[in-house]
């Protein structure tokens, strides 16, 4: 099994992006992990972004138009969160060094999340690599603080067991390349229509919200 090397957790006040954060305390949340591969194989694995975010469950995203000016490079992108939240954000170009790290930041239009800043770095040599995810999401609303507490570490555990899993099967001598999706996970109905409710009492009629109850 890959060795923990350190866990770590913050939190801290952030005002940015799309608006003030109204106080609310950015969620932060990193990891790092020795992994017994080569660092070029690693990030390979973790390089195929689109294969990631479907592997741990990440949500569509639906990208619009590219804006370029003089003093902004972004594009619109939407998605649907658990099956009634819909979000809108501007995203912004990777940072990203080959071999080395990525990351990406979010600055949300709409929704309960301000901002979104993560992603990965990978050290290493031709036997071991050590990797670090991290993941800040700063909460515009109440309910967005409760569930970034919950999202922002599970989405951090969610790339470890992504990395374990490609090393289990690199160790197999499987001739598969990367791990293949996991099974949806069925539905919460009760637990859907619970953060529905928390919604509609928290900002009934306000423009940041734009829920579709189709559960």
């Amino acid at each position: 099994m890959p060795r923990v090397i350190r866990a770590g957790r913050r939190s801290r006040t952030r005002i940015g992006g799309g608006g003030a954060c109204m106080g609310y305390r950015t969620v932060v949340r990193e990891a790092r992990r020795e992994f017994p591969v080569p660092r070029r194989e690693l990030w390979d694995a973790v390089a195929n972004t689109d294969h990631l975010d479907r592997w741990i469950g990440m949500p569509h995203v639906v990208f619009g138009s590219l804006t370029v000016t003089a003093d902004a490079f972004f594009r619109e992108a939407t998605a649907g969160v658990r099956g009634f939240l819909r979000l809108r954000w501007r995203e912004y170009p990777f940072e990203w060094v080959r071999g080395e790290r990525y990351s990406v930041m979010r600055l949300f239009e709409a929704g309960p999340w301000n901002m979104l800043y993560a992603g990965v770095e990978i050290r290493g040599d031709e036997q071991t690599s050590w990797l670090r995810v991290f993941a800040e999401l700063t909460p515009r609303t109440a309910l967005g603080w409760v569930l970034a507490r919950t999202m922002v570490p599970k989405g951090v555990r969610e790339v470890l067991a992504y990395c374990d899993r490609f090393v289990t099967l690199r160790k197999s001598g499987l001739d598969i390349r990367l791990p293949p999706p996991q099974r949806v996970t069925p539905v919460d109905g009760a637990g859907l229509e619970g953060l529905a409710a928390a919604l509609r009492r928290e900002r009934t009629g306000s423009r940041w919200w734009h829920v579709s109850l189709g559960i």
